[in-house]
């Protein structure tokens, strides 16, 4: 005779969405209320990194879908797997391989996918004050040099 399986509990959680509510923090918070100031957010980890107009940068330890959900979707872009772009404070963007890069007021460079570029350009419609970078502006080190070479750095510590 087989064991009966018994039935699952259900959790005392409220289920929103498939995945257990919880109260933001006060950190995410401070991103919610602070929309406006924020330049970009960088993923390290399982840390982003927030960057901020005048402000320093500040890490939280939060997933990157959780700040996605709670994020004003016409400035936000989920422009790369590493980085959240605020449209409001891209100066200029220039021509990447496939891809884009967006430059911010502090003169950070924020990558733009392949997949992500139509998007960014769509959203770029309805912010005037963004341009296209019209000089000759080449990323160094992928186009002079696109591997350093590390290998006779440390040759000689082998000998």
């Amino acid at each position: 005779m087989k064991p009966q399986k018994k039935p699952l509990k259900k959790s005392k959680k409220s289920i929103k969405n498939g995945s257990a509510e919880k109260e933001p923090t006060a950190q995410l918070l401070k991103i919610i209320a602070q929309q406006d100031n924020i330049t970009h957010i960088e993923s390290i980890g399982h840390y982003k990194k927030v960057f901020y107009i005048k402000e320093k940068p500040e890490s939280i330890k939060i997933t990157k879908t959780k700040i996605l959900v709670r994020l004003n979707k016409k400035n936000f872009l989920d422009c790369h797997r590493r980085f959240i772009l605020n449209m409001s404070h891209v100066k200029t963007f220039y021509i990447l391989g496939d891809g884009l890069i967006a430059i911010l007021p502090n003169d950070d460079e924020v990558p733009i996918t392949e997949k992500k570029k139509k998007t960014f350009k769509k959203m770029a419609k309805d912010f005037p004050a963004i341009k296209p970078y019209t000089g000759q502006k080449t990323a160094t080190r992928e186009l002079n040099n696109p591997k350093p070479n590390y290998g006779s750095k440390f040759a000689n510590h082998l000998d």
